[in-house]
């Protein structure tokens, strides 16, 4: 939990080069949703950490999501890709589904 404290300031302690977290792959973040009345927890990566990814920084985002939904224990964590309205509904749907193509 972040608190009241700057994005700034804690993002400055975690990509430190010395004592930071940095792994050498994409740094993104999660949020894990608890719903009331729905059964299960949803949890959204990708909100805005990494500002216009590419496909593979995209795939890197989607892959460190699932990596932490094992460590806590969900064998096959199940995945959704949502796009932000930009377009058209039609242009919406073909990207999403070139996306998921791609990141499949």
């Amino acid at each position: 939990m972040k608190g009241k404290i700057q994005t700034a300031d804690l993002l400055k302690a975690v990509v430190d080069k010395e004592k930071g977290l940095r792994t050498g792959r994409v740094m993104s973040h999660f949020v894990i949703n608890q719903i009331p009345n729905y059964h299960k927890l949803l949890l959204t990566t990708g909100g805005g950490m990494v500002m216009y990814p590419d496909l593979e920084k995209k795939k890197s985002i989607i892959e460190n999501a699932v990596e932490v939904l094992i460590s806590l224990g969900y064998d096959k964590p199940k995945v959704a890709i949502v796009l932000t309205s930009r377009g058209s509904a039609s242009e919406e749907k073909y990207l999403s589904l070139v996306l998921y193509a791609a990141v499949v």
